[in-house]
């Protein structure tokens, strides 16, 4: 069996479970994930806290960096709770924003309605290119507005 060091902390991931190494007692403890939690479980390691499915993907990714903050754990089916090393991919904050299910407590829709602005089509679908520029086009009804966004935004 292999482990990792995380600032002197020993952690081996097995079977997509996390162990840690303890000192005191000289074996190996599970740090459950808590999936019916509201709350997202983190990783104390000498101080520094590290979110649960960052230390998890840096186990299994010798490539990854925990420490970086510009690199990013995106859970593909967007359910914060689902750990699974399947669900977990390495993106950029541009890519992790396109994977949002809501904004706010606002769902994202790639449309927005404007009567007041846009009388004769009120509907406004956008995305966002990767040049950075937002791209629109007005509709005269939602599901027109919603088919091109579905159309027209960018995947990876």
């Amino acid at each position: 069996m292999s482990y990792k060091i995380l600032i002197n902390t020993k952690l081996m991931l097995i079977d997509e479970d996390i162990y840690r190494f303890n000192k005191k007692q000289k074996k190996w403890t599970l740090i459950k994930d808590n999936k019916d939690s509201k709350h997202i479980k983190k990783i104390r390691c000498d101080g520094k806290t590290f979110r649960y499915y960052r230390v998890k993907y840096w186990l299994s990714n010798d490539e990854f960096d925990i420490f970086d903050k510009e690199c990013q754990i995106d859970h593909i089916n967007v359910n914060d709770k689902d750990n699974r090393l399947c669900n977990l991919r390495h993106c950029t904050n541009k890519q992790n924003c396109r994977n949002k299910k809501n904004m706010n407590g606002v769902p994202v829709r790639g449309w927005t309605y404007e009567p007041i602005r846009y009388k004769k089509k009120p509907y406004v679908a956008y995305v966002m290119l990767e040049t950075g520029k937002r791209k629109t086009k007005h509709f005269h009804t939602e599901t027109e507005a919603h088919n091109w966004y579905l159309e027209n935004r960018p995947r990876f």
